[in-house]
């Protein structure tokens, strides 16, 4: 592999130095794919229909969760000491093994808080956006952030609490919130990151003006045509670099200019 392509809102400073391939960094841009927007979910009837109570704080984690790092169980802990009326709700793995895995991790690291983190069986698309639109926070994973996870919590204006690592993995959630001008929700310690969790769960004016910014903004993330800009300009550099003796013609500003024109000079 020649390549490793990027983003230079994920990678921190000397990320070269992360790569064995040559990095190439996409610009300015808050996701690696160009990303739909989750339509809509119908309203929930209520948080019953998941086993929750109205007067329960919900942290929602909905990761995949081989994304649930052992560092990630005190942060957990933390925020269910902090807050008495926390509820903290995952997703079961594909495989129930994975699932019954981490329980017992979570028993074994958390003691009685564990008692309190209530992990939901598998569901269809509709009715886990419900399940986002009910939450009062997104818990992002360390070390392996949320992408799609994120975007889908973003869409329906739940806040997403997120502590960036020092590798492109750990980065993603922070590039969206900067994109948004949203750093009230960027940690910048475990402690911070439990501060930033519970403040929004329990101080309703902060959660609401935050929701407040997450839905007039959110539209940046998604259907962005930059996307389809900044890849063709990375075939368009890697050609040019692979073959310099062919004449390549400057980028036309466009993703399909560019691409339509690398193509016709490659196949000839």
């Amino acid at each position: 592999m020649d390549y490793f392509i990027s983003n230079d809102l994920y990678e921190p400073a000397g990320a070269q130095s992360h790569y064995t391939e040559r990095l190439f960094e996409l610009h300015d841009l808050p996701t690696l794919a160009y990303y739909q927007r989750p339509p809509a979910p119908e309203p929930a009837p209520d948080r019953s229909v998941f086993g929750l109570h109205p007067e329960d704080h919900v942290y929602l984690c909905p990761q995949s969760l081989f994304k649930l790092h052992p560092d990630f169980d005190p942060l957990l802990a933390a925020i269910i000491a902090r807050d008495p009326r926390a509820i903290v709700v995952l997703l079961g793995a594909q495989y129930e093994d994975h699932t019954l895995q981490l329980s017992a991790r979570l028993k074994r690291s958390l003691g009685e808080a564990a008692r309190r983190i209530l992990i939901l069986d598998r569901m269809p698309y509709a009715r886990y956006m419900q399940l986002l639109s009910i939450g009062d926070v997104c818990l992002d994973t360390i070390c392996f952030n949320g992408m799609n996870t994120s975007l889908e919590a973003l869409s329906v204006g739940l806040p997403v609490v997120t502590l960036p690592g020092s590798l492109q993995r750990g980065r993603h959630t922070q590039a969206m919130l900067r994109k948004l001008g949203i750093a009230d929700c960027i940690a910048h310690s475990a402690q911070g990151y439990v501060d930033i969790a519970v403040r929004l769960a329990c101080d309703a004016q902060f959660a609401r003006s935050v929701r407040e910014r997450i839905r007039e903004r959110a539209g940046v993330l998604y259907e962005d045509p930059r996307v389809l800009r900044e890849f063709a300009r990375f075939f368009v550099t890697a050609l040019r670099e692979k073959r310099p003796e062919i004449a390549w013609p400057q980028p036309r500003g466009t993703a399909q200019d560019d691409t339509a024109h690398a193509v016709e000079h490659a196949t000839h």
